[in-house]
């Protein structure tokens, strides 16, 4: 099925929802400690959401999530990766101010 079917069968709806259920379970998983799920199911979030235009607020408050994740491991190499992301991102969407933030957000907390 391709993105054009799935956006105008209605589907998409049902995409976005899954992904919003999705980053509610990691945070959950987060408040638990089990930080390998809370990951994993941002990770599956993030790729749902990047199927779709205007998402990019969305992707960006996973991968923030994901980096003060990693701060709080103090695993470093991840968080530079997920930086990358980030950048990427905020270079696609300079205007975006929520993608801004978070960037410049984990920027300068790794930068410190």
């Amino acid at each position: 099925m391709s993105l054009a079917t799935i956006v105008s069968s209605g589907v998409k709806h049902d995409y976005l929802a899954e992904a919003e259920a999705l980053k509610v379970e990691a945070f959950k998983f987060m408040e638990n400690d089990e930080l390998d799920k809370a990951h994993e199911r941002l990770v599956k979030a993030i790729d749902i959401y990047r199927r779709f235009k205007g998402q990019e607020a969305r992707i960006s408050l996973c991968l923030y999530e994901l980096s003060i994740s990693y701060f709080n491991q103090r695993d470093l190499n991840a968080v530079q990766d997920i930086l990358k992301d980030m950048e990427h991102l905020s270079h696609a969407y300079p205007r975006n101010p929520s993608v801004l933030y978070d960037y410049y957000s984990v920027l300068g907390a790794y930068g410190h």
